[in-house]
Formats: C-alpha cells, structure tokens, sequence
C-alpha cells in the first residue's frame, strides 16, 4: 500500500464471502493505522475496480 505522502506500507489481504463479502487486512496495516493516526470510530471506506483482476485497493476516510 502507498499512502498519499508516498510512504510504502507491506500489506496483505484476504478476501472471502461465507457467509458474507469481507476482507481481512494485514502485515503492515497496524503501522498504516498508527502512522496515519486512525483510530477507534473513524469511518473508512475501502473499495477496488470492479472489473477484472486487479492490485489496486482505495482507503479513503469518511468520517474522523
């Protein structure tokens, strides 16, 4: 992952669907969050290119 300052950030994600769509983040996601000062309540919204096989993963904070 690459944050908006260009810091690079080694995470892994796994995704799944029983019994629901969901993703599971992690490796360097810990650092990502206390370096980028998220915390506890603040809303994000995580999303990718709906077409295709693709490497691009969007984090945007919706509500801090």
């Amino acid at each position: 992952m690459v944050d908006d300052c260009g810091n690079i950030w080694e995470c892994v994600m796994t995704s799944g669907s029983i019994p629901y769509e969901h993703i599971k983040i992690g490796g360097g996601w810990k650092c990502f969050v206390q370096a980028r000062n998220i915390h506890e309540g603040v809303m994000l919204r995580i999303g990718g290119p709906m077409v295709g096989g693709n490497h691009t993963v969007y984090v945007d904070v919706i509500c801090s």
